[in-house]
């Protein structure tokens, strides 16, 4: 297959693809709580601030 003919296809392919997610509600992802984002971020911006500002 050349290079062409590859690049065709996988435009093909993620024009479909996008298009198949663009048509979903939002619901469709789920919800996030107060208590899973309290959770994420405690864990992904407060945990490594008090880490870089204790072990520096």
């Amino acid at each position: 297959m050349d290079q062409a003919a590859f690049e065709a296809a996988l435009k093909d392919e993620l024009d479909k693809r996008i298009g198949e997610v663009s048509d979903y509600r939002d619901d469709a992802f789920g919800h996030i709580g107060a208590g899973e984002m309290a959770v994420v971020f405690v864990a992904c911006v407060l945990l490594p601030v008090v880490l870089v500002l204790v072990l520096r």
